[in-house]
């Protein structure tokens, strides 16, 4: 079995709106409906639980709860002031939860929102295997490392650079003590396949193209663009 923790509780400043990101709506659903439309129907997905922003307006708590009411298993809590402190929190929170935990963990980020049932299931499949993946896709461009003063310095190998995406799922107890050697040495990444790295190999999992994270009104419309086509 696999639980899962949604991070919801960004700032959205990028966006440029006034409420939540991922209650944004992408074609008459929100972000976040979309997202829990897919982990909701799949067998191997037990509890969800949605991190909201740690500040709410009483307007948006409420739509995250009313939202959460249309599926079965979905928990709304309060996240942290990072994307890391929100996985933590979750973590917290699915290990407060009666009965047995699940053997693995699925971080999917609210704002890829095209994010496809047949992906989630690869993900969770591997993981069950290996311990800790991550979704990503191949670096098509040519990738320059460049100094502060704009000066290039090298151009990377691109057949070895691939964009993280999510989902990432990882055993529950490995996730965990990733967690928690972070949060005692005071150490701070942008996912949590990066924490994962420094106790043991996270092996790649192949994403999808149209799995992009909606972070700026431009990407909405890339995503209405994605929709469109996979309705096609």
């Amino acid at each position: 079995m696999c639980s899962a923790i949604i991070p919801a509780a960004g700032a959205s400043t990028r966006m440029g709106a006034s409420r939540s990101k991922c209650l944004l709506e992408l074609d008459g659903k929100s972000l976040l409906h979309r997202v829990l439309e897919v982990l909701s129907t799949i067998d191997q997905i037990g509890p969800i639980v949605v991190m909201s922003p740690p500040e709410a307006e009483p307007e948006a708590l409420e739509e995250f709860n009313q939202l959460a009411s249309n599926f079965s298993q979905v928990f709304v809590t309060s996240g942290g002031a990072t994307r890391q402190d929100s996985v933590r929190l979750g973590l917290n929170f699915l290990s407060s939860l009666p009965g047995p935990q699940a053997e693995l963990v699925l971080v999917h980020d609210a704002a890829r929102a095209l994010v496809t049932r047949e992906l989630v299931t690869r993900c969770i499949a591997e993981a069950s295997e290996r311990q800790a993946v991550t979704a990503a896709v191949r670096v098509i461009d040519t990738v320059k490392r460049v100094s502060s003063k704009g000066i290039v310095i090298e151009s990377l190998k691109r057949e070895e650079l691939w964009m993280a995406q999510t989902p990432q799922v990882f055993s529950s107890s490995l996730l965990i003590k990733a967690h928690k050697r972070a949060e005692d040495e005071g150490i701070q990444a942008t996912d949590d396949a990066t924490l994962i790295e420094a106790i043991q190999p996270v092996f790649v999992v192949e994403g999808e193209r149209s799995n992009i994270k909606i972070t700026t009104p431009e990407d909405l419309v890339v995503a209405e663009s994605y929709l469109a086509g996979l309705a096609a």
